[in-house]
């Protein structure tokens, strides 16, 4: 699978804490891409517009609060495991310093693109 932009125009925003390490962002504004299924060479486009804020956690962790449009791959240790998914929606997740991710929630609708593009 590949994901490319057929439009964008995001802003982002670093946030600071008091000793002047980055501590978090901010991303928001249109973004329309293309995923594609490099095997078949079918592919859809999603609308991954929207605003996300992700923030650090001194160990390394992080979390990560997404309105709107969100395309996420999670790999074998993730959970879920394996999917790259599109989320419309509230979305959050959680990140590990090792890498893991999981999905915490999600209300609003999802698709499995690894499935809608088999």
């Amino acid at each position: 699978m590949t994901a490319e932009p057929v439009s964008q125009n995001l802003r982002l925003r670093y946030h600071y804490d008091d000793a002047g390490n980055a501590d978090g962002y901010e991303v928001a504004g249109p973004l329309i891409a293309r995923v594609t299924n490099t095997s078949t060479g079918k592919s859809v486009v999603r609308n991954l517009s929207g605003q996300g804020t992700v923030l650090f956690g001194p160990d390394g962790s992080w979390d990560a609060v997404v309105n709107g449009g969100f395309l996420i791959l999670f790999r074998a240790g993730d959970e879920p495991a394996n999917a790259l998914l599109f989320f419309q929606g509230h979305t959050v997740l959680h990140g590990l310093p090792t890498g893991e991710k999981t999905l915490v929630s999600h209300t609003g609708q999802g698709e499995n693109l690894c499935e809608t593009l088999a």
